[in-house]
């Protein structure tokens, strides 16, 4: 599950249940509170100064602002009450408004939500939670403004100005590319014969995508099918240069084949290549076997992920059905 994935599924129960769990903040997770709402105080533009620039210096996160945080026996603040917040849409408003104001330079991603309450300590028809999501940033580093105009990283559980190294390390950062492995199941035909059952052909499509800020040069993918009843194919290469290479195949069930692209060969930031396809087929009237194999990709000659590609058949025969 991705971070944004996880700050769409925070709803009013998760939030409940964080208090009840006494879960503690993480290097992902932040609870804060609001004292004076509907009105955005002094302090609490500063906490979002430091949530936005901390997080998206580090590794991302999430802010649930209504929550109230206190050191457990472990020493590390946890959710011990519900504090919702007065007029939560006034405030998320006026969150979105200093969004753009509260780091420099400007943190891309950043949202925020709100969280209606029905239930807890000082609640009414119009009160709930706020809750933050601070994406990880390859643009950085981001000072904290509204106030602060310094650097904070997260660390463990907290927030902690950035030192001199720290900086220099981020400075120096380059853009990177962010590739992941996409899959696409397209129907490829059928034939029968002798007046028998049709034979359906499909392929599942595989490619890269790149959703980092940089190009990805010299990209790879390692693939092996391990079910023994699909077939690994190579995407058309050159002509409009879809696909990349075949450089090495070892003919054996579960050995891997590798694909690896060039100096020419690149994924730009937005694109998508498809390199591979995995053939396989399935008698009219039954459910496609299921599909499993083993992929490893990367670029810039660093390997970045290793993932199972694991497709079942009821799943094969809904895309297809589609």
């Amino acid at each position: 599950m991705t971070l944004r994935d996880e700050f769409l599924a925070i709803d009013l129960a998760v939030i409940e249940g964080l208090v009840a769990d006494r879960r503690q903040e993480d290097l992902h997770l932040e609870f804060k509170l609001l004292r004076n709402a509907p009105k955005v105080t002094r302090e609490d533009r500063k906490n979002l100064a430091v949530s936005v620039s901390g997080f998206a210096n580090s590794d991302g996160g999430i802010v649930i602002w209504g929550l109230d945080a206190r050191p457990d026996d472990d020493g590390v603040d946890a959710a011990c009450a519900l504090m919702p917040i007065r007029k939560p849409a006034v405030v998320c408003s006026r969150f979105q408004e200093l969004t753009g104001q509260c780091v420099s330079p400007v943190v891309d991603g950043v949202e925020h939500r709100v969280e209606k309450s029905v239930t807890g300590t000082g609640s009414d028809e119009d009160s709930g939670y706020i809750v933050t999501l601070v994406p990880r940033s390859e643009s950085g580093p981001h000072m904290a403004k509204l106030g602060e105009d310094r650097y904070f990283k997260r660390s463990g559980s907290g927030f902690y100005k950035m030192e001199h190294f720290d900086l220099e390390d981020m400075f120096g950062r380059r853009p990177k590319p962010r590739l992941s492995l996409t899959t696409r199941v397209v129907k490829a035909g059928g034939r029968s014969g002798g007046g028998g059952p049709t034979v359906h052909r499909y392929d599942i499509i595989l490619g890269l995508a790149n959703a980092g800020h940089a190009v990805a040069r010299f990209p790879y993918l390692k693939v092996s099918v391990v079910d023994g009843k699909h077939r690994l194919k190579p995407q058309d290469y050159g002509g409009e240069r879809d696909g990349l290479p075949r450089r090495e195949s070892v003919r054996g069930l579960g050995l891997p084949t590798v694909f690896a692209g060039g100096v020419g060969d690149v994924i730009h930031p937005g694109n998508e290549i498809h390199i591979a396809r995995i053939e396989g087929s399935f008698v009219d009237g039954s459910v496609p076997d299921t599909m499993e194999a083993h992929a490893w990709f990367g670029a810039d000659r660093i390997a970045m992920s290793a993932t199972p590609v694991h497709m079942a058949g009821p799943d094969i025969f809904s895309a297809l059905d589609n």
